[in-house]
């Protein structure tokens, strides 16, 4: 919530967004359907335990919007939690307010499982076996990878089990090395997909294609992020250019956490070219890289970024 502003007045505001854009989709002879439509309340509240901002659930902000249609009875707009994704999917995948990737994770694994049963239940040669897992099944899955932003052991997972399924397929054991396994095909490899890896790399192809520019909305998101990270970390250089199981404490999981932690494990850099910042006066220095130079453990570090981000230093 702004500062100064109560559940109330946002709840009003959005009262009046919602009659403005029901009554002029009236007057152009549409209508929203209430059952298809949900809306969020963003608010957060300092957690002293965890010394976190954490998400404020409905009970704790209660309000409630109403669809208003001309000649017909208002109807309580459906409110959703913001761990809740739409389970009808947006496009092919799962986004939640918070960020989370139950659904995601649940939606890839299901897909895995449902391949894996057709599979069994046919009666295929092993090269069309593989020929399924190329065409379909893989690339399925490479489609929600493109807006995910699963953890390092969540794509260990699936694509465990996607190993298993498609060495099966393909009538090889599946004890099979992972390094032919895993191998592009140009090596002698399998060219089983690598999610972890697929999923930077697709991260790293939208950062390079829209960052640069300046009017388009995925660019301005991404510039903004970063940009955000740099000031809540209290660093000079670009955030990915700090090692991520050092820092990644410091700052609010966004986008770019999972790409930070495989470009931090593979020394791959990628730079938002923003100039580094430099320092007031000669012999300056920013005090959270000189705490992280100090040794500190990285939870040491996240209380010290904290003292600083309170005192404004």
């Amino acid at each position: 919530l702004p500062p100064g502003r109560t559940i109330n007045e946002i709840s009003a505001d959005m009262q009046r967004m919602l009659d403005t854009w029901s009554n002029a989709l009236h007057a152009t002879g549409g209508m929203i359907e209430a059952s298809k439509s949900y809306w969020y309340l963003i608010a957060f509240k300092w957690n002293e335990r965890r010394m976190q901002w954490d998400y404020r659930s409905i009970a704790d902000t209660p309000a409630t919007i109403y669809l208003r249609h001309p000649g017909t009875a208002q109807v309580a707009l459906t409110r959703k939690e913001v761990h809740d994704a739409d389970p009808d999917g947006t496009l092919g995948t799962f986004i939640a307010v918070d960020g989370n990737q139950r659904l995601v994770i649940e939606s890839l694994t299901n897909k895995v499982n449902e391949w894996a049963d057709k599979i069994r239940t046919k009666q295929l040669t092993a090269t069309e076996g593989w020929l399924s897992f190329r065409t379909g099944i893989s690339m399925s899955i490479k489609h929600q990878l493109y807006t995910s932003r699963l953890t390092r052991q969540d794509c260990k997972k699936i694509t465990r089990q996607l190993k298993i399924a498609a060495l099966q397929a393909s009538k090889l054991p599946i004890t099979f090395p992972d390094v032919l396994v895993y191998s592009p095909r140009e090596f002698l490899g399998l060219g089983l997909p690598n999610f972890w890896h697929i999923q930077a790399s697709l991260f790293a192809e939208q950062c390079l294609q829209f960052a640069n520019q300046r009017r388009n909305p995925t660019g301005i998101l991404l510039r903004t992020v970063i940009e955000n990270m740099r000031i809540d970390l209290g660093v000079s250089r670009c955030p990915l250019e700090y090692p991520f199981h050092r820092w990644n404490k410091c700052t609010t999981p966004t986008q770019f956490f999972p790409f930070w932690e495989y470009a931090t494990e593979t020394s791959l850099i990628l730079r938002d070219g923003v100039p580094a910042l430099q320092v007031a006066r000669q012999h300056d220095v920013f005090i959270m890289e000189a705490f992280e130079q100090s040794g500190v453990s990285p939870n040491q570090l996240r209380i010290l970024n904290l003292c600083r981000l309170y005192l404004q230093v």
